[in-house]
C-alpha cells in the first residue's frame, strides 16, 4: 500500500517535506556541530626523572651488556685446495651450502661449485692449522 499523502499533510513535516526536528549536523545530543575545527595538540605528559629501581641483593642486572669475550673476533681465513690444479686460495668471508661455496671477500664475488674443491684435502689442510672447515649436509638443503 502506498502513502499518497503530501508533505504538508503530516504535522511532523513542514511544507518543504523536511521533518521539523531535522538538524543537518546535529550530534547525539541535538546540538549543532559547526564542522571541523583546527587541530590542537594535547598537553604533553610532564617529564619524570628516571630513577633506576634498586636491584635485590645478589641479583644480576636485566641486561648486563656485551661482555668483552663475546665480541666478534675475525676468523682465520680458510685455504681452499682445488681438484683442477688451480692454485690454493685463502678466503675469509664466505657462505657455503651442500653444492657451492660463495666467496664474499671484499671486491670479489665468486661462486665455486664444491665439485671443483678437493674437500678432503681442504679439511685436512685447514684442520692442521686449527681452522674448522666443514661442508653442510646435503640432506638439509
Amino acid at each position: 500500500m502506498y502513502d499518497w499523502s503530501l508533505p504538508g499533510d503530516d504535522p511532523a513535516y513542514g511544507q518543504d517535506g523536511v521533518a521539523s526536528n531535522y538538524a543537518p549536523n546535529a550530534d547525539y545530543n541535538g546540538t549543532y556541530d559547526a564542522g571541523p575545527q583546527p587541530y590542537t595538540s594535547p598537553e604533553p605528559y610532564p617529564q619524570q626523572p628516571y630513577e633506576e629501581a634498586p636491584a635485590p641483593s645478589g641479583a644480576r642486572p636485566a641486561y648486563p651488556g656485551p661482555a668483552a669475550s663475546t665480541a666478534l673476533q675475525p676468523q682465520e681465513p680458510i685455504t681452499l685446495i682445488f681438484k683442477t690444479g688451480r692454485e690454493p686460495e685463502k678466503i675469509q668471508n664466505y657462505i657455503m651450502n651442500s653444492k657451492s661455496l660463495t666467496n664474499l671477500d671484499q671486491h670479489r664475488f665468486e661462486q665455486i661449485p664444491l665439485d671443483q674443491i678437493d674437500i678432503a684435502a681442504t679439511e685436512q689442510f685447514n684442520h692442521a692449522r686449527g681452522v674448522e672447515f666443514r661442508v653442510p649436509d646435503s640432506t638439509r638443503d
